[in-house]
């Protein structure tokens, strides 16, 4: 069928291929009428189906069991329920596309063939295989959006071979590849190895990618190479040599394992070489590169040339000694080239391998700086480096031709010819001395000299009387006279030819005076002085012929191991102690100076020791001690040590002539240890003797502390002279002066010690005022001095109250019977008079009395015959006021009746605060029954249940 459009018009229809049949389909369309509905091609056994381009739609299977083959080329199915189903058939599908079909794209059963350049998208298997006996090849495919991409199980015989190449595979919702019982071999597959599914242990699938190697140089053009790759961590790998142009190799650089577990994933070491200088030696470079092959990999190298020689190279130059190159500084940029642009790009470095010849690039310019005087042979090394790093190294000879040399000198100096050392000094003879030196082995220095001789700078011919032009001495010279000399350095050649060498102008040279000698050692107090020493040489005598002016001069030097080092002391014969420390060697170097030569040195050698400790001060607290005082402490103790060392302090303390506690380390002593007292042992002493830490005693300090008894009001007269807390004959009686003895104050609660603090004395007259009773004999009878003893004295404290008339103990003021007549006061005629209660009788008034009884009648009927005309029994003549109604004459009652209880009620308050209320007997004010001590003067009431009897028996009459 060719190039047809078929649509079925019937479901479930199908096209059937009996045995070995066969079908050519060639742009076939063919679909159904209905796309729910589904049809089929049955290949029968030894049938032969060839489909090459169209469109199978909505297929529910297109089976071939046992055919002869099946091709299919350039084919469309889509919207199936299944694809091709291949059993034991062999087939071949190429550019083929499977998508939307709800089963198997291509299912194959123990078949075997190629699927090429074909694609599975959006089914629900791409490719399902079971059972596979043979070879199958899935080459340059691609899975997306399937379930599962290939699903392969029962396919683990020795015969099945299942590959993969150049394919691709997306997303694939479940696995791209699942594999049960069977092998998968992957090769340049694009393709997530962590997502395929291997169930079965002992099966894998194994990931190759190919490599491809290439090497080329600056122009492009491809070098020739050696590579060896090695996989992972494999000792061995694979070598590939004399390689021209790309090489390849297939690598697995992944294994997967059951379910994940291993993943394995390998890295590719290359080692690439190849020749890149061909100069004097063949001369490889090497490149070294890993990663790991995810895909189709290609890498090209750039294996760069070394720079090499052109036909200008001069591998020989020539130079004349001292003079540098014969022919002058050569470019020798034109000596080298390289491939492409790296040849205008070079860069230069010369190097010497003899140090006589010193090469001077400047640019691409080489000139030569050669050591004077040298000839022979030489050679230097030259590195040309291209852009690209690769360098090419050469070597260039250096001939350089000798010459006639001069002469030099060095070192050209003066000595004394007849002193006792090189310096010279007055009356000794000079003589110059130089190092002559000629690089010409023939020659040598001659006897012949030139040479002139400077005093003071200026130059001079003769000297003394003598010519001194062209000679190597000068006699007799003087103290402070400054020589030297110039010399030209000659050799045999140049008296002949007067070719010299370079003059050389001598050291200058003083003539020294002849020096100070000591004629007697140093002289010192001690060689082991202290750390708080100051050290004090005295100098020898010495002699000095020439200068009468001289000083000494000192250099102090401390041991170091074993040498000597400056300490840093000044130049004086005095070493400040600050400069030592204990256990140190100290040694002084002295010497005379007089302005012009020293003298020899003189040395002494010192010992330095240990300082004891020094107490600074120290005191007492207190200094002065009284009964109140227990412990006795050593304060401020402030101590020095020279040497820096710690220092602790004993204490060894006396009391009047008893020692309590010695070289104790506790600075305080109590009373109870020391045992002190005023009538004896009275004065306190402590003795402070420092330590330090190498157990060196320092001085002592002795401190005196004295205990004087307390003498509150200085009368001389110690409060408490023996100390027992207790007034004794000999104590003062009154120690606080206010003139009350202490006694006194004791007994009635005021402080002896306080002066401020007196008993109550109301009268002021010194002594103080009785207690109840007055027990005390020296206590005060009359505590007001108003005449009335304290006991028959209402108001003691105060004299400007009453008295108590009848001496009955009750105060006039509050005595309801004053007289003590027994009548009370009330009813008294003259309370103030024992002798009178009645008034004097006088005539009866009898009309007076009639009146009163007449006005009283006329009273009463008044109010009666208001009270009946009020409440209606008697009225009154109706021209009279108005009447007032019932509920107003009740509502004025009610009104009356409230006002005179209101009243009462006021009374009776007034009555019961008065029955509440009592008179002070020492200031008069009134004062509540509650309380015991008057607010006012502060007195303390003592007969309250007497005030309370007497106030029972006051009555108070209702006011009319």
């Amino acid at each position: 069928i060719e190039n047809e459009n078929f649509t079925l018009l019937s479901s479930d229809g199908s096209i059937k291929v009996e045995s070995n049949g066969f079908l050519y389909l060639r742009n076939a369309y063919i679909r159904p009428l209905d796309p729910s509905s589904r049809w089929s091609i049955n290949a029968l056994e030894g049938s032969n189906i060839d489909i090459n381009g169209g469109y199978l739609g909505y297929l529910s299977q297109l089976s071939v069991e046992n055919g002869n083959s099946l091709k299919m080329d350039g084919t469309l199915i889509r919207y199936g329920e299944g694809g091709l189903d291949i059993i034991s058939t062999n087939f071949t599908i190429d550019s083929c596309q499977f998508s939307q079909i709800n089963g198997f794209a291509v299912s194959l059963d123990d078949s075997t063939g190629t699927i090429r350049g074909s694609g599975f998208s959006d089914n629900t298997r791409g490719i399902n295989v079971d059972y596979l006996e043979g070879a199958l090849t899935i080459d340059d495919c691609t899975f997306t959006e399937n379930s599962w991409g290939i699903f392969v199980f029962r396919s683990n015989q020795t015969s099945s071979s299942i590959i993969v190449r150049d394919s691709t595979f997306g997303d694939n919702g479940i696995a791209p590849i699942w594999m049960s019982d069977a092998n998968v071999t992957l090769y340049n597959t694009e393709i997530d190895p962590s997502k395929i599914d291997v169930e079965t242990i002992g099966n894998s699938a194994s990931l190759f990618y190919t490599l491809t190697v290439n090497v080329v140089n600056e122009k492009g053009d491809n070098e020739r190479f050696n590579i060896e790759v090695k996989l992972g961590g494999s000792a061995t790998g694979v070598t590939s040599n004399d390689n021209i142009g790309p090489w390849s190799i297939q690598l697995k650089t992944y294994t997967v394992y059951k379910n994940g577990v291993d993943r394995s994933r390998e890295t590719a070491y290359i080692t690439i070489s190849y020749l890149h200088s061909t100069g004097s030696e063949e001369i490889w470079s090497y490149i070294s590169d890993s990663f790991v092959l995810d895909s189709r990999t290609t890498m090209t190298y750039n294996g760069y040339k070394a720079p090499f020689t052109t036909p200008d190279f001069q591998s020989v130059l020539l130079a004349d000694e001292d003079e540098g190159l014969r022919d002058g500084p050569v470019d020798i940029s034109t000596w080298f080239d390289d491939l492409g642009t790296d040849g205008g790009n070079l860069t230069f470095e010369v190097a010497t391998l003899n140090e006589e010849i010193q090469p001077v690039l400047v640019g691409t310019t080489l000139s030569l700086d050669l050591k004077k005087d040298f000839n022979g042979v030489g050679e230097l090394l030259i590195t040309v480096t291209d852009p690209h790093g690769k360098k090419l190294e050469v070597t260039v000879t250096v001939n350089v031709l000798p010459t006639n040399d001069r002469p030099w000198i060095t070192n050209a100096r003066i000595i004394s010819l007849n002193g006792e050392d090189e310096i010279p000094r007055s009356g000794d003879t000079l003589l110059a001395v130089w190092e002559w030196h000629d690089i010409d082995d023939k020659d040598t220095e001659p006897q012949r000299k030139y040479i002139h001789w400077f005093l003071n700078g200026t130059y001079i011919k003769r000297y003394g009387g003598a010519d001194i032009d062209n000679l190597t001495t000068v006699p007799d010279v003087k103290a402070g006279e400054v020589w030297s000399y110039k010399v030209w350095p000659m050799d045999f050649e140049s008296i002949n030819f007067n070719i010299y060498g370079d003059p050389v102008m001598s050291s200058v040279v003083i003539i020294q005076n002849i020096g100070p000698r000591w004629t007697s050692n140093l002289t010192f107090e001690t060689r082991t002085p202290t750390t708080d020493m100051d050290i004090i040489v005295t100098p020898g005598t010495y002699d000095d012929p020439d200068s009468s002016v001289v000083t000494f001069h000192y250099q102090w030097e401390v041991r170091k191991g074993e040498r000597y080092v400056p300490l840093g002391a000044p130049d004086s014969p005095l070493l400040d102690h600050r400069f030592t420390r204990k256990n140190q060697d100290i040694r002084v170097k002295a010497w005379v100076s007089d302005g012009t030569s020293n003298s020899g040195i003189r040395m002494a050698s010192f010992q330095i020791r240990n300082s004891p400790p020094v107490l600074l001060s120290a005191e007492l607290s207190p200094k002065v001690l009284d009964e109140f005082d227990d412990v006795i402490y050593v304060i401020n103790a402030q101590t020095y040590d020279a040497d820096g060392d710690s220092v602790r302090l004993y204490y060894s303390w006396i009391v009047g002539n008893n020692s309590i506690a010695a070289n104790n380390e506790i600075p305080q002593l109590s009373r109870s240890q020391g045992g002190w007292s005023y009538l004896g042992n009275n004065i306190i002493e402590v003795t402070i003797t420092p330590f330090d830490s190498d157990n060196i005693p320092g001085k002592e300090l002795k401190l005196i502390a004295q205990f004087i008894p307390t003498d509150t009001d200085g009368d001389g007269k110690p409060n408490d002279l023996d100390g027992d807390g207790k007034n004794d004959a000999e104590d003062d009686d009154d120690d606080d002066g206010d003139h009350f003895l202490d006694e006194w104050e004791l007994l009635l609660g005021s402080d002896p010690l306080n002066p401020l603090d007196r008993p109550l004395d109301t009268d002021d007259d010194g002594i103080p005022d009785g207690s109840p009773g007055n027990p005390y004999n020296w206590m005060d009878t009359d505590d007001d001095n108003d005449g009335i003893p304290d006991s028959e004295d209402t108001y003691p404290k105060n004299g400007a109250l009453p008295g108590d008339f009848d001496h009955d103990g009750i105060g006039d003021d509050r005595d309801n019977d004053i007289d003590g007549d027994n009548v009370v006061n009330r009813n008294d005629y003259d309370p103030w008079n024992p002798n009178v209660q009645h008034a004097p009788k006088e005539p009866s008034d009898i009309w007076g009395i009639l009146i009163f009884i007449f006005i009283l009648i006329i009273l009463v009927a008044l109010i009666a015959a208001g009270y009946l005309v009020y409440t209606g029994k008697f009225a009154l003549p109706s021209a009279g006021p108005p009447g007032i109604a019932e509920e107003g004459a009740e509502a004025i009652f009610e009104e009356e009746e409230e006002g005179k209880a209101s009243r009462e009620k006021e009374e009776e308050m007034d009555l019961e605060e008065l029955e509440s209320m009592s008179v002070c007997s020492v200031c008069g004010e009134l004062v509540s029954l509650d309380e015991t001590r008057c607010p006012n003067c502060g007195a303390v009431f003592e007969e309250l249940e007497e005030m309370e009897e007497d106030y029972e028996e006051i009555e108070f009459e209702e006011d009319e």
